[in-house]
């Protein structure tokens, strides 16, 4: 789950709240939803901290392990954003 956060302006809570309503939905289908691993950026319009901040959860420093996700949701507060985000994740080859 990837959103903005910063003093001034933060989407933690619509993300949250996206996760919260797809976990009881999908308890409703017998789907278990994992809590997500969230990643926090500073600046939605910079593009290589999401790039950045993408490759620091799927090569963990701590024990090496590659992951790749399932999907990746990002909770944009400008539209405009689009384009940048849907780029890198295509870049890695992550479903969004």
């Amino acid at each position: 789950m990837v959103y903005q956060h910063r003093k001034d302006r933060s989407n933690y809570k619509i993300a949250d709240d996206i996760y919260n309503t797809f976990r009881d939905a999908s308890k409703q289908l017998g789907i278990m939803v994992e809590e997500p691993y969230w990643i926090e950026l500073n600046d939605e319009n910079d593009k290589e901290e999401l790039r950045h901040k993408l490759r620091e959860y799927m090569i963990d420093s701590k024990d090496g392990i590659f992951r790749h996700p399932l999907i990746c949701v990002a909770v944009l507060g400008f539209e405009s954003n689009y384009p940048a985000f849907k780029e890198v994740f295509q870049s890695y080859q992550m479903p969004s």
